[in-house]
């Protein structure tokens, strides 16, 4: 009896101990701010392919374009198509690297307004992450604001700036850009590979 007495003593600490451990565990981890930084560097590494538009006033222009991120390179080419889409040339191509863009085809007035501190930000993710102020919907940054909607990167705020994601099964298929809530531009995704 004595005994049975002292295992249910020790039985009860024990579950004690272990529903402290369970809540405190739950209390400190945090599993959307995992998933979140997750979705977030997901886009570390990924390569691109569709068509982008860009928009002024009553005109709109479409060529093709191919992105590709690497953790510390990425390369944007827009092409210039032929006759029906055949054999296409680039007609624009800007390259970064060490914190340096290279350019192909671009105006050097184009260059100049390019935000290369935002832009050498997208090639340090997991700093970023790190650093970041994560909820179940947003990422806050110093600079910007990443939301999210069912799990998946939603939209991006840089100042007056805005980027929107819109996905069709659980696939991004189309990007649109915006600059005081008029949209200036979208790319079309045809293909994106991740990794």
């Amino acid at each position: 009896m004595v005994l049975s007495f002292y295992i249910e003593e020790k039985m009860r600490k024990f579950i004690l101990l272990i529903s402290i451990f369970i809540l405190a565990s739950c209390a400190l981890f945090q599993p959307h701010e995992f998933s979140r930084k997750q979705e977030i560097l997901k886009w570390d590494n990924f390569k691109l392919e569709g068509i982008i538009e860009a928009n002024y006033k009553s005109f709109s222009l479409r060529k093709n374009i191919v992105i590709e991120k690497k953790t510390d390179s990425g390369k944007l080419t827009i092409f210039e198509s032929g006759l029906f889409g055949l054999s296409p040339q680039p007609l624009i191509s800007v390259s970064y690297k060490d914190g340096k863009l290279k350019r192909k085809n671009l105006p050097p007035e184009l260059l100049s307004q390019l935000p290369i501190s935002e832009i050498d930000l997208l090639f340090n993710l997991n700093n970023l992450v790190e650093k970041a102020n994560i909820t179940s919907n947003k990422a806050v940054f110093e600079d910007y604001v990443i939301t999210f909607k069912n799990n998946k990167l939603s939209s991006l705020q840089i100042k007056e700036k805005k980027i929107d994601f819109k996905y069709s099964s659980n696939k991004p298929v189309e990007i649109v850009f915006l600059t005081e809530d008029q949209e200036i531009g979208k790319i079309l995704i045809d293909k994106i590979i991740f990794g």
